[in-house]
């Protein structure tokens, strides 16, 4: 027996259904990063999750795939390219290791990929750009002097 104290479901959201997040650009922060091999063997590539952090999709996870190695060289430029993008949002031009992107504030463009055969509709990484800094304008009433 597993005690719960007081559990009640009403306070979750189902997780049982998954709809993918619509088309649009959320703010968000890459929370992991890391290697992993190729399903075919050909190359390998850095996975990326991000976490939403605003708005009605707050706390959803989308993640993205950069086949930085591959024997398609259009594959590795464009990841090279998506990967100099991320470090233009979070200001990082030169990096070492991707755990420097982590946490740090971007845009990203979410675009939702059409299920087909057993896949259902998924969300793709389109596009990455900087946070844009809200500027407050100042009055003669504000200034001091």
């Amino acid at each position: 027996m597993g005690i719960l104290n007081n559990f009640s479901a009403d306070d979750f959201k189902s997780m049982s259904i998954y709809t993918p997040i619509p088309d649009g650009f959320y703010k968000a922060i890459i929370t992991e990063s890391d290697w992993a091999d190729a399903a075919n063997n050909n190359g390998r590539y850095i996975k990326i999750k991000y976490v939403i952090t605003e708005g009605e999709y707050a706390g959803r996870y989308v993640y993205e795939r950069l086949h930085l190695q591959n024997q398609n060289e259009k594959a590795v430029y464009i990841a090279n390219s998506k990967l100099a993008d991320i470090c233009r949002a979070v200001d990082k031009i030169k990096i070492n290791d991707t755990y420097e992107l982590h946490n740090k504030e971007l845009m990203i463009k979410i675009v939702v990929r059409p299920g087909s055969g057993n896949y259902q509709a998924s969300n793709d990484v389109f596009s990455h750009a900087a946070v844009k800094k809200e500027v407050k304008e100042v009055s003669d009433d504000d200034i001091p002097f």
